[in-house]
C-alpha cells in the first residue's frame, strides 16, 4: 500500500512514474516505483533491483512493458498524470471546451483577464478559474510537458505578450483561433521579432482539425481532437474508414 500511496503523490505532483513488479520467478509479487530521480519506494530483489531501475527511469517516456531479467519477469508499468488543457478565453467556446476536455479526463484551467465572464459557474466543478492577463499568470498556469494551450481571445493584448512565453515552454500544443489571414499575419509579426519557421511550426492556426465544425459545441470537437492527436503523437486525422493503421495503439510491450 505504501508503493500505491507514493505512486498517488507523485502524480498528484504531476509527475510520471513507473511501478516494477515481479509477475514470475523469484520475488514475485514485489513491487518498485521509480521517478525521475531513481527508487522511490518499494523493493525489488537484489539480483534484478539495479537493472529494473535503469530500465524503468528510462521508459518514463515510453510504455508499460513486461521485460525478463534471468529467471524473472518484471511488468513495468508508466503511471502518467492527466493531461492539462489551458484554455485561454471564458467566453462560449470556452465553455464548450472545458466541458468537452473535463469529460474526458483533462485537468481544465480558464484563464482570462475579464472577471465578469470566468465565473465558476459557468465551467465544470474542477475547473481552475485564473483571472488576469496570461502573459502575468505563468505560475498560475503550470506551463509544463504534460499541459496544452488553446487561445480562443481574439485579443491582441492577450495573443501578443503570451504567444512568445509559450514558444519559449514546453508545452506539446499551441493552438491560436483566427483566420488564415490572421495567423499568417500573426507569423509575420513573430518572424519580424526574431523567432524561426521551426518556432512557428509549434503554434495551430486556425486551431483544430477541419471537420466542417460551426457551433462553438462542434468547434470543441474539432480543438479538442486536434488537441488529443498532438499529443498521442500517432493517428492521421483521417477517417478510420479511408486508413489502414491500427485503431487503437498497442497494448503493453513483452520482451523476451
Amino acid at each position: 500500500m505504501r508503493t500505491l500511496h507514493a505512486a498517488r503523490r507523485l502524480l498528484e505532483q504531476g509527475r510520471r512514474a513507473a511501478l516494477a513488479t515481479v509477475i514470475d520467478g523469484p520475488g514475485t509479487g514485489q513491487r518498485a516505483l521509480f521517478g525521475d530521480e531513481g527508487l522511490v519506494e518499494g523493493g525489488l530483489p537484489e539480483a534484478v533491483s539495479a537493472l529494473v531501475a535503469a530500465d524503468a527511469v528510462e521508459m518514463l517516456q515510453r510504455r508499460s512493458r513486461t521485460l525478463t531479467y534471468g529467471d524473472s519477469r518484471v511488468f513495468i508499468e508508466i503511471l502518467t498524470p492527466p493531461p492539462r488543457l489551458v484554455v485561454v478565453g471564458a467566453g462560449h467556446g470556452g465553455e464548450s471546451l472545458a466541458a468537452l476536455a473535463a469529460l474526458v479526463g483533462f485537468e481544465v484551467v480558464i484563464c482570462d483577464p475579464r472577471a465578469a465572464l470566468a465565473t465558476a459557474d459557468k465551467f465544470p466543478e474542477d475547473t481552475e478559474i485564473v483571472v488576469g492577463w496570461p502573459h502575468e499568470e505563468l505560475d498560475r498556469l503550470g506551463l509544463d510537458g504534460r499541459t496544452s494551450v488553446v487561445i480562443l481571445s481574439h485579443d491582441d493584448r492577450v495573443e501578443g505578450p503570451l504567444l512568445p512565453l509559450l514558444l519559449d515552454s514546453p508545452v506539446p500544443y499551441i493552438g491560436v483561433m483566427g483566420s488564415r489571414r490572421t495567423h499568417a499575419a500573426r507569423l509575420d509579426r513573430l518572424r519580424g521579432v526574431g523567432r524561426t519557421d521551426h518556432d512557428l511550426a509549434r503554434i495551430r492556426g486556425p486551431v483544430g482539425l477541419d471537420i466542417g465544425a460551426e457551433t462553438p459545441e462542434e468547434m470543441a470537437v474539432a480543438v479538442l481532437a486536434e488537441v488529443i492527436l498532438a499529443r498521442s503523437g500517432a493517428g492521421t486525422g483521417l477517417s478510420l474508414q479511408g486508413v489502414d493503421t491500427p485503431i487503437h495503439k498497442r497494448g503493453p510491450e513483452t520482451d523476451s
